[in-house]
């Protein structure tokens, strides 16, 4: 049997996708991945006939579909960094450590920070996805009181004017906030802001909902 790849396809624009993970794709008979990860490496890999598996939170078929077709070069495509809030865990907690390889990739949060043009290893950093904000406040207030900025991947449940009104309800008072929305990709956008213009200004509602938001 083959070892299979994850490959991490950074946060959205080829440029930031690493030589290595190309190469991955060019190599793959089959390419797993989500529709947009899927209609990018067919961009990347025109001419060339491959098959593909489209991944829509059907996690079980997933397994099953990479199990089937071990006898096959495949990779299995992950937006930025694989080891982070990514489908590595769920192929951890099913496969053996030899039984795959993984492709690091370019992760929003470095993306972000990288715009901002500081370092960011005594950060906190957060997902949001799938969680109530509610759950991790605490932390975050915790990592501000201290004198560290919070970076955190926001969703439609955990907007940025969501986090920013949770956040003043603490009493932190006003702080600044940037928001990078579309990083890489020709829309791309680094603003900046603040907690209390996000949550109560005139134009909270046209707010983002899926960036990177970084609280200092």
């Amino acid at each position: 049997m083959k070892k299979f790849k994850i490959v991490g396809m950074g946060p959205g624009g080829r440029d930031y996708i690493i030589p290595a993970a190309l190469q991955a794709i060019h190599e793959a008979q089959i390419l797993i991945g989500a529709p947009r990860h899927l209609n990018a490496a067919a961009q990347y890999s025109q001419g060339e006939d491959k098959k593909t598996f489209t991944y829509k939170a059907n996690l079980d078929a997933l397994i099953s579909f990479i199990r089937a077709n071990r006898d096959r070069r495949i990779a299995l495509l992950v937006s930025g960094d694989p080891g982070f809030h990514s489908l590595l865990g769920h192929v951890v907690r099913n496969f053996q450590a030899e039984e795959y390889s993984v492709i690091p990739g370019i992760s929003s949060f470095q993306t972000a920070m990288a715009r901002l043009g500081v370092p960011w290893q005594e950060d906190l950093t957060i997902s949001c996805h799938g969680k109530p904000f509610r759950e991790i406040r605490h932390r975050v207030l915790k990592t501000l009181k201290e004198g560290r900025r919070v970076i955190l991947l926001t969703d439609s449940k955990n907007s940025p004017r969501i986090i920013a009104a949770e956040l003043l309800d603490l009493d932190i008072g006003d702080r600044r906030v940037w928001l990078g929305v579309s990083l890489t990709l020709p829309d791309e956008e680094m603003a900046e802001t603040t907690l209390q213009a996000l949550a109560w200004g005139e134009n909270a509602e046209e707010s983002p909902r899926l960036c990177v938001m970084v609280v200092q």
